[in-house]
């Protein structure tokens, strides 16, 4: 549902809607922008039978070799990425870095690595150029080092010269899809 929902906001403000799915798990993410007539140039994940469960999911809109196995910090993984794209002009990028790190039910490690992918979100945006990026992750990555964390990714986006709007605390247990659309244009 959030991907349909934010994909509904932004479509009014792109001419194409080309996008690329970073951490991207079975898909659903994903999902939502495929439901209202998206593209999915390229979709990364570093589990093998996470992302064969994404091509299952999504092999009517995408060729199989366009789901990139692969740990997106490695130089060679974020080249296919790059290459699957074929040129075409990336509208959105879309990902949820590990949540392990931040998250209310593990040990909220500070000092997990994998607190720190959110920079190769960073990086592939900065090669890429989207005119938007959706970044998701737990409500927990709000409070990781006193909220340290969260200004971290705010301003190494900024550098990139994007807007970060406020954070939202979401559970899309307690919305419909009208009630989120409403909400976020009522928010601006």
């Amino acid at each position: 549902m959030l991907g349909r929902f934010v994909s509904t906001l932004i479509k009014p403000y792109l001419d194409s809607y080309n996008f690329v799915d970073l951490f991207a798990g079975c898909g659903g993410l994903s999902e939502g922008f495929l439901m209202n007539g998206f593209n999915l140039l390229a979709a990364n994940e570093v589990d093998k039978n996470i992302i064969q469960t994404n091509i299952l999911n999504h092999s009517k809109y995408a060729a199989e070799d366009k789901f990139i196995l692969g740990d997106v910090a490695d130089d060679d993984v974020k080249e296919r990425i790059y290459s699957a794209c074929g040129g075409n002009q990336v509208d959105v990028i879309l990902g949820g870095p590990p949540c392990q790190g931040f998250s209310y039910a593990g040990w909220r490690n500070p000092d997990d690595t994998r607190n720190q992918l959110f920079r190769e979100f960073v990086s592939v945006v900065r090669a890429l150029r989207p005119k938007f990026f959706v970044m998701e992750n737990v409500l927990g990555i709000l409070t990781m080092r006193s909220g340290e964390t969260i200004r971290d990714i705010i301003h190494a986006f900024s550098d990139e010269d994007y807007h970060v709007g406020t954070p939202l605390k979401l559970n899309s247990m307690h919305y419909t899809f009208d009630e989120f659309y409403r909400m976020m244009t009522e928010r601006g």
